[in-house]
């Protein structure tokens, strides 16, 4: 038996220094983003990070703002090395020189604050990291849902508070109806494109099998718009963004972030 004990003990001990002597795994370089804006970022974390994040731009009054001219707009990408440069903005720089006249004096962009960041490699803490993004844009804030997050401006958009609003197992186009009517509309949101879900292999609409049961009371529109995208289950999430008509009315969607395979 003590024979047995021993041989047992010596065959651990020599697993343990095998497995100290093996290389670890290297470390997943951190992902660099330059020169974005929270937008940007966000997107990076909802579609490639997988992270559930339900996002408000902050309010930019087309009225008020000021805007990016098309010839500022080109000297600043001239500027930049060729290399660094996105595919998107090689294309607009392309636009803006092929279109020089044309766009002249125009407004093309407005400003926005731009930043480089270091994001932590995917699985990392979503509070660690949306920690660090807040530190890069000061006029953004976050918490925490049930099971999601929420970005949105530190200044808070003025709206009123759902007083009430029942659903009971109403199907996709009512909820929506009664959604827009007595949620978007008294806080100025208007419903824009959703992106569309899975296509089904028996040709049934993806929307037919959501089941909207909601009773709120009392609560402010950012509850009132996540309670809504979570009846669409945990990968539906909201945005509103930043531009204002002369109305002050914003655009609200939903959409879906494709779970990983």
């Amino acid at each position: 038996m003590k024979k047995q004990i021993l041989a047992i003990f010596i065959a651990s001990q020599w697993s343990a220094i095998i497995l100290a002597g093996q290389p670890s795994a290297p470390e997943a370089p951190p992902h660099v983003m330059k020169r974005v804006s929270m937008e940007d970022v966000v997107y990076e974390l909802q579609f490639v990070y997988k992270i559930p994040i339900h996002f408000e731009e902050v309010p930019i009054d087309m009225e008020k703002q000021p805007g990016i001219s098309a010839e500022e707009r080109l000297k600043e990408l001239e500027s930049l090395e060729p290399s660094s440069l996105t595919d998107g903005e090689k294309s607009f720089l392309n636009l803006l020189r092929r279109d020089k006249e044309r766009l002249k004096g125009q407004r093309v962009g407005f400003k926005k604050r731009r930043f480089n960041i270091s994001l932590p490699p995917k699985g990392a803490d979503p509070t660690e990291i949306l920690n660090l993004l807040i530190q890069k844009d000061p006029d953004y804030t976050w918490k925490k849902t049930n099971t999601s997050f929420i970005v949105h401006p530190k200044k808070p958009v003025d709206r009123p508070r759902i007083k009430s609003f029942i659903l009971q197992d109403s199907n996709y186009p009512s909820a929506r109806k009664k959604f827009m009517e007595e949620v978007l509309a008294p806080s100025k949101l208007e419903w824009g494109d959703i992106m569309s879900g899975p296509i089904r292999s028996d040709g049934s609409d993806f929307y037919d099998s959501f089941r909207f049961n909601l009773n709120l009371s009392d609560v402010d529109v950012y509850t009132a718009l996540t309670r809504f995208c979570e009846c669409m289950g945990p990968n539906a999430i909201w945005t509103i963004t930043g531009l204002t008509g002369t109305d002050g009315v914003h655009e609200f969607g939903i959409s879906f972030i494709q779970p990983e395979d």
